[in-house]
């Protein structure tokens, strides 16, 4: 028997899953084999691995640790809005607006708008007299 075919048998012949006549050529080949012999005595101690009885592992409780540690801990403030924060935020915007107007920004906004509108008009009534056309 070649040491390839003894290896894919050895885990089924470690639990006496194989035939009898196999189980005997295993057997043969483990004695004149050492590097076989060497992968039956793995497969075992896999097994043996295998077999043993789970050793329960403790149970963890972080609940508490983690509830100590939060309690400990100095309270967070809470930043609130005072009077002035709203005051700051209509002050930017309008500094933003004034300066947009000073820059002529939407000087041309009205024209753009009604130019936008027109082409828009004009497409729709290009559309309309393609679907009423015979």
């Amino acid at each position: 028997m070649r040491c390839e075919e003894a290896q894919k048998h050895m885990a089924a012949f470690a639990v006496d899953k194989t035939m009898p006549g196999l189980s005997i050529l295993l057997t043969e080949h483990l004695d004149t084999c050492p590097s076989c012999r060497l992968w039956h005595e793995e497969v075992l101690g896999m097994l043996q691995l295998w077999m043993e009885e789970d050793q329960k592992i403790p149970e963890l409780n972080l609940v508490s640790a983690v509830m100590e540690r939060i309690e400990s801990r100095p309270p967070v403030k809470k930043l609130g809005f005072s009077k002035f924060t709203v005051l700051y935020h209509y002050g930017i915007a309008a500094s933003l607006a004034f300066g947009l107007f000073y820059f002529g920004v939407f000087e041309h906004v009205g024209v753009n708008i009604s130019h936008t509108i027109n082409h828009m008009s004009e497409k729709l009534v290009l559309l309309d007299r393609y679907d009423s056309a015979p």
